[in-house]
C-alpha cells in the first residue's frame, strides 16, 4: 500500500497533477466515513448525507 502511495505521489509531482490531491483525500474520508458508519448507529445519518 505504501509502495502505491509513494508512487501515486511521484506520478503526481512529475506531471504537476497537484489537483489531485484534494479529491483524493476526500474520497479517503469519505471512504472512512462509510466503513466507520457501516454497523454503528451513524448508519441512516450517513445515507442521508450522501
Amino acid at each position: 500500500m505504501l509502495d502505491f502511495l509513494a508512487e501515486l505521489w511521484r506520478y503526481m509531482r512529475r506531471r504537476k497533477r497537484y489537483w489531485l490531491l484534494p479529491v483524493i483525500v476526500v474520497l479517503l474520508v469519505v471512504m472512512g466515513l462509510v466503513i466507520v458508519a457501516g454497523g454503528s448507529a451513524l448508519g441512516p445519518l450517513i445515507y442521508t448525507l450522501f
